[in-house]
């Protein structure tokens, strides 16, 4: 028997799992899609030891493949390591977090965060033909890719017809998740993200709500903060005038647990 603590972080949904004693296989794929499929979340995560670390953070997808980043994923085990399973955070009131794809700091408490530090590959792939509606297009790497486009009406989108061929565009090596927003005010947008993986559209995604931010950012010159209203709520990306510094916020939520 094993315990899964069901999350949801501003509508994107987690399965998360204490594997420090590395009694479950995150390996087994056909296993964790079943249960990503059974219990309709966008992604199962395992919490392990791992030495010079607070923790490791090992994520899977819903297909039951492994990602190397997802930053609600982060900020919602940083809150069940915290609450949970009491682990204390450092001097800098931070966890330090191993993961495939570097070291991340988490700040479980006021507010609860992540800070986006492996950010990289910004506008190496040109995308502008990818949709030609678009007012303006970004492409860039928050530790996964993210294809990211400026439209005049978010929420009329059909994102599992427009998506997908972008999703699947030949230049992206192992695929693009693929944004959509609006600006509806000061430093503030509107926000839906298709994410590969799920291979669908989710209530929000951490590193699609950091990609848009510094594409806000970089596009129209908007500056320390953006707020992205995702349809699953409300993330906030703090940044520095050097575009560094970029830490993720927003809400998380126990929902219950399983056993299986």
């Amino acid at each position: 028997m094993a315990t899964a603590f069901s999350y949801s972080a501003t509508g994107n949904t987690f399965l998360v799992f204490d594997n420090r004693e590395l009694a479950l296989d995150p390996n087994d794929v056909k296993k964790w899609n079943q249960l990503a499929i059974k219990h309709h979340v966008d992604g199962i995560i395992f919490l392990q030891k791992s030495d010079g670390f607070d923790y490791e953070m090992v994520y899977l997808n819903a297909d039951g493949h492994k990602e190397v980043m997802c930053g609600n994923g982060m900020r919602t085990l940083g809150q069940f390591a915290f609450l949970q399973l009491g682990l204390k955070p450092g001097a800098d009131h931070c966890y330090k977090v191993k993961t495939a794809n570097g070291v991340y700091r988490v700040r479980p408490l006021d507010p609860l965060s992540v800070e986006m530090s492996e950010i990289f590959d910004e506008q190496k792939i040109v995308v502008s033909d990818l949709y030609s509606p678009a007012k303006k297009s970004f492409y860039i790497n928050t530790g996964v890719p993210h294809t990211i486009f400026e439209v005049d009406e978010v929420k009329s989108l059909d994102l599992a017809k427009i998506a997908p061929p972008i999703r699947h565009d030949k230049r992206f090596e192992k695929g693009s998740n693929v944004n959509f927003f609006k600006i509806i005010g000061f430093n503030e947008v509107e926000l839906r993200t298709f994410e590969r993986g799920v291979e669908g559209e989710t209530k929000s995604c951490g590193t699609g709500a950091t990609a848009t931010a510094l594409a806000c950012a970089r596009l129209l010159g908007w500056t320390e903060r953006v707020r992205l209203n995702t349809p699953g709520g409300i993330l906030d990306v703090t940044f520095d005038e050097n575009f560094k510094n970029v830490w993720l916020s927003g809400a998380v939520t126990l929902v219950g647990q399983i056993t299986f």
